[in-house]
């Protein structure tokens, strides 16, 4: 490794940082994660990620999207033999605004909040 940048670097970088500065920021995301059992479940006919769309018409539409992986179709080391476990997430399409208001509002409000906003990610699971 050079004990100095490479002549120019520094510009690259400042310019950079001004490309990245006009890059509209994503909302916020949503996860959830759980473990289920499988029996009964063909997994062969399982695929490792699935996406889920509430509506075509705009995908970036707020609980929209939520992209669902099953991690362990891919390395089955990763959870016990007849287990599953799945990440789902809205794909940054979570207002952060709600958030911070309801954790500025308490804990309970935070809760019910999160009860609330993951309903959208059981339903991707359901269908």
């Amino acid at each position: 490794m050079p004990a100095q940048a490479p002549a120019g670097a520094a510009g690259a970088v400042e310019e950079l940082r001004e490309d990245w500065g006009q890059t509209p920021m994503t909302r916020s995301y949503i996860h959830l994660h759980v473990g289920l059992d499988a029996a009964g479940l063909d997994l062969a006919a399982l695929e490792p990620h699935y996406t889920s769309m509430a509506a075509w018409d705009d995908v970036t539409a707020e609980q929209n999207m939520v992209a669902i992986s099953n991690p362990a179709l891919l390395d089955p080391s990763l959870c016990p033999e007849g287990k599953l476990i799945l990440h789902m997430y809205g794909a940054g399409n979570e207002p952060f605004g709600i958030w911070s208001d309801a954790d500025a509002a308490g804990r309970p409000a935070y809760e019910r909040l999160k009860e609330e906003r993951a309903r959208r990610l059981w339903e991707a699971l359901e269908t």
